[in-house]
């Protein structure tokens, strides 16, 4: 009798952990696992830096062409205008690849999530997650965010990626990625960068702006 009323209790609690997937969340961690050898054949970005009263200091305009190939990598030919209104002492440069994005993570086992709802997104009906992201660097920062994800498609739609902790001298910072589903292709569209930070007298905020088009995958080496 005790036997039976063990194995009945084990077979009760055991009975959540089964059902544990978030059949969504897979789905979507799934497709951005697909699209990880992409590479975009254009990347347009736009840097601005402002001081600490908002006064735009400079812009840096950026165009980067896949013109190339060297052992599988992507050789990207970049134009770059500068425009200075008044030199800001900042040089900054967001890279951004097809694998900067807390699914690929979640892949990996370094991403906790919960499911926070349902919003509507550009119409579509989406799933919203927040997420913690261990980094691969053990010397690197965690990030937390939202992710949401297209009910219909499974594929997610918008991701915005915060700092957990600030590291020091930087006083904000937040990227919003937005993504698209086109010819079973799940890629990014375009991301969003908005940074603070400085120390004593000196303060600088930076805006970038990126879209990213014609992706394709690498070439098999």
């Amino acid at each position: 009798m005790i036997r039976n009323a063990a194995l009945t209790l084990a077979i009760i609690i055991s009975a959540p952990l089964a059902f544990a997937a978030d059949q969504t969340w897979d789905a979507a961690v799934q497709k951005a696992w697909q699209a990880r050898d992409l590479v975009p054949a254009t990347v347009e970005t736009k840097t601005e830096i402002f001081d600490g009263g908002g006064d735009k200091l400079e812009v840096v305009d950026t165009v980067e062409r896949l013109d190339g190939w060297n052992g599988g990598e992507p050789v990207m030919k970049k134009e770059e205008k500068r425009t200075t209104i008044k030199k800001s002492g900042v040089k900054f440069e967001l890279g951004l690849g097809i694998n900067a994005n807390p699914l690929v993570s979640a892949h990996d086992g370094r991403v906790a999530t919960t499911r926070k709802g349902t919003e509507s997104l550009d119409g579509r009906s989406c799933a919203v997650y927040s997420f913690e992201e261990r980094p691969e660097d053990p010397k690197g920062k965690p990030h937390v965010g939202e992710v949401w994800i297209d009910s219909a498609s499974g594929a997610a739609v918008k991701i915005v990626s915060r700092y957990k902790e600030t590291p020091k001298n930087v006083s904000a910072y937040e990227l919003t990625t937005r993504y698209e589903l086109a010819d079973g292709l799940w890629t990014p569209t375009s991301a969003h960068m908005d940074a603070a930070g400085g120390f004593l007298f000196f303060h600088r905020t930076i805006k970038v702006e990126k879209t990213f088009r014609g992706w394709m995958r690498r070439p098999q080496t």
